[in-house]
């Protein structure tokens, strides 16, 4: 196992002078950590960064509170509204079907697009 990677003058610094992975690399795994789509390594490496790190949690606090904010206000799609969304399409498609309309325009009973064969 390997010793974490020794920061640049600029990077904040846990106790032992050393932060698990640099600020920029686990700033690029913010999003991806706060929706909880980080494989179990690369999650785990952010929480030993965020422990150590002083500069980072505030930020990963934020993004938090943040994507709260967005799910708390976001319409919310229950599986019923999917559902009725579904059937009113299948209707509209039955309709079209029943008026004897294909759905690009082309008319199933005579075989033509609609048009009159006289205009063109």
């Amino acid at each position: 196992m390997s010793d974490p990677i020794p920061q640049p003058p600029h990077a904040p610094h846990g106790p032992a002078g050393l932060v698990p992975f640099d600020c920029e690399t686990i700033v690029r795994r913010l999003w991806d950590y706060v929706d909880g789509r980080l494989p179990p390594v690369p999650h785990a490496e952010v929480e030993a960064h965020l422990a150590a790190c002083r500069q980072c949690p505030p930020h990963f606090a934020f993004a938090q509170r943040l994507r709260a904010s967005i799910s708390a206000a976001a319409p919310v799609v229950a599986d019923d509204d999917a559902a009725r969304l579904r059937a009113r399409v299948r209707r509209a498609l039955d309709e079209a079907l029943r008026r004897g309309l294909e759905i690009d325009g082309t008319d199933e009973t005579s075989g033509t697009d609609g048009r009159d064969p006289a205009e063109g």
